[in-house]
């Protein structure tokens, strides 16, 4: 029964992440970077970069690169 519910997490989570990409590709602005380092200050252009790039990294920062293609994405609705 456990490893169910690890497995049903695990899809949750992917599930998720999947989402936030959706709105990641469709809205992030080009110049995102600086955006997100003052989401996040102390992360490298090139992390954030290569979060947004292989589409995995720490949950912080695709919640900050979702943010900011959320704010995108209301200036254009």
């Amino acid at each position: 029964m456990a490893n169910l519910n690890k497995n049903q997490m695990h899809s949750n989570i992917e599930s998720n992440i999947n989402e936030a990409f959706i709105i990641i590709d469709g809205f992030l602005p080009k110049r995102y970077t600086d955006r997100v380092q003052e989401i996040l200050p102390g992360i490298s252009k090139t992390y954030i970069r290569n979060v947004k790039s292989t589409k995995q990294g720490p949950a912080k920062i695709i919640a900050a690169l979702k943010k900011v293609a959320q704010e995108e994405q209301e200036i254009f609705n």
